[in-house]
C-alpha cells in the first residue's frame, strides 16, 4: 500500500472481480458440510462427474486468495446501510445472505486464483425466490430485479465495494472479468413468456453495464448466464429458451449448463455423505430441487473456465 503520494497509471496492477448475481441458487445451498466428502468434492468436477474423485486436489471452505464484500444482515434486513467489508472467503460463513449457504463463487473463484497465481475478489447480490421480470408478482423480499434489486446491488454492493477497495488498494486497478448470473426459475413461477425474460434482460443488461462503466478499468467482461435445472416443467423450459437466445446472440455471453449435476434431493448416499440428504437435514438445510454442492462445484468451473478463455489468463 502506498501513503502520502499518488499512483501513476504505470505503477497499476489490475486485479481480477467476479459478480455473481440471481436468486436461491446463485446464492447457494446450505451444505459447507459436505465440503468434507472424499469422492465427489474435487477440483474438476464439472468435466469429471459422475466419476469418483481419484486423488485430485479437493476444495476447501476457506481458499487462499479469495476475497469477498459483505455486508451485515439477512435476506429480509435492510440493505442500505454502509456497512459493508471486505473479508477473506470462507463458504458458509460469509458467503450468504441466508444462513450459511454457498454458490457457484467457491469452484469459481478457487480456480481463477489456481489458474492465475493472483487474488479474486467477490462481489455477490442473490437473494431467493425473486423474479428478474418487473411483471413478477410472487417474489419474495427484497422484490423483483427490475428495478428494485439491481438498483441495491449496484448503490448498496458495487459502488461501495469499489469504493472500499481503491481506498485500500490505490496501486491495484479493478478488472472485472465476468457477471454470473443464475436466475430465472420464479420467472417460470409467474408463467413469464420467453420473450419478456428476454426483454427484461436486456434491461437488466444494460443497466449493469453503466455501473461497470463507471467503477471497473475496463469494459471487457463476460456474462455466464446459467441453464436452470428445478421444477424442470414446461414454464421452465420457456425461460430456458430465453437464455438460450440471450447466449445465441452476444458474444460475450456463455450459456453454462446445470443439468448434468444432481438436484439436492438426488443426491446418493455417497454423494451426499457425511451429510445425510434431509428436509431438513442435520445442518438445518432442505436437500429439495435446488442444485447440489456437486452441480456448484461443476457450474462454477465452467463459468471460472470461460472467463480464463475469454481473457487468456
Amino acid at each position: 500500500m502506498i501513503f502520502g503520494k499518488r499512483a501513476h497509471a504505470s505503477d497499476l496492477v489490475d486485479a481480477h472481480f467476479i459478480i455473481l448475481l440471481g436468486q436461491s441458487n446463485a446464492d447457494g445451498r446450505r451444505e459447507p458440510t459436505r465440503l468434507q466428502n472424499t469422492q465427489f468434492n474435487y477440483k474438476g468436477i464439472g468435466a469429471g462427474y459422475p466419476t469418483v474423485r481419484s486423488g485430485q486436489d479437493q476444495y476447501v471452505a476457506n481458499p487462499s486468495n479469495v476475497y469477498i464484500y459483505r455486508k451485515a444482515g439477512i435476506y429480509t434486513d435492510n440493505f442500505s446501510p454502509d456497512n459493508g467489508a471486505w473479508q477473506a472467503y470462507v463458504a458458509g460463513s460469509n458467503s450468504s445472505y441466508d444462513d450459511n449457504a454457498f454458490g457457484t463463487e467457491l469452484a469459481c473463484a478457487t480456480r481463477l486464483a489456481d489458474t492465475t497465481g493472483k487474488p479474486v475478489y467477490i462481489i455477490k447480490v442473490a437473494f431467493g425466490g425473486t423474479g428478474l421480470s418487473d411483471s413478477c408478482d410472487t417474489s419474495t423480499i427484497p422484490g423483483n430485479w427490475n428495478p428494485t434489486i439491481r438498483y441495491m446491488a449496484a448503490e448498496f454492493w458495487i459502488k461501495r465495494a469499489l469504493r472500499d477497495f481503491r481506498s485500500a488498494n490505490p496501486t491495484l486497478r479493478p478488472r472485472l472479468l465476468g457477471i454470473n448470473w443464475w436466475q430465472g426459475e420464479q420467472d417460470a413461477v409467474d408463467d413469464i413468456p420467453t420473450a419478456t425474460y428476454e426483454a427484461q434482460f436486456a434491461l437488466l443488461r444494460a443497466y449493469m453495464q453503466r455501473i461497470i462503466e463507471g467503477n471497473f478499468v475496463s469494459q471487457d467482461y463476460i456474462w455466464n448466464i446459467t441453464k436452470l435445472k428445478f421444477n424442470e416443467n414446461a414454464a421452465e423450459v420457456l425461460i430456458n429458451t430465453a437464455l438460450a437466445n440471450i447466449s445465441a446472440a452476444h458474444s460475450d455471453t456463455f450459456l453454462v449448463d446445470s443439468t448434468p449435476y444432481p438436484q439436492g434431493d438426488a443426491l446418493t448416499l455417497g454423494e451426499a455423505s457425511p451429510l445425510a440428504t434431509g428436509n431438513p437435514n442435520a445442518d438445518g438445510g432442505t436437500d429439495n430441487a435446488h442444485s447440489s454442492y456437486i452441480g456448484l462445484l461443476g457450474v462454477g468451473e465452467y463459468m471460472a473456465d470461460n472467463m480464463i478463455a475469454h481473457h487468456g489468463l
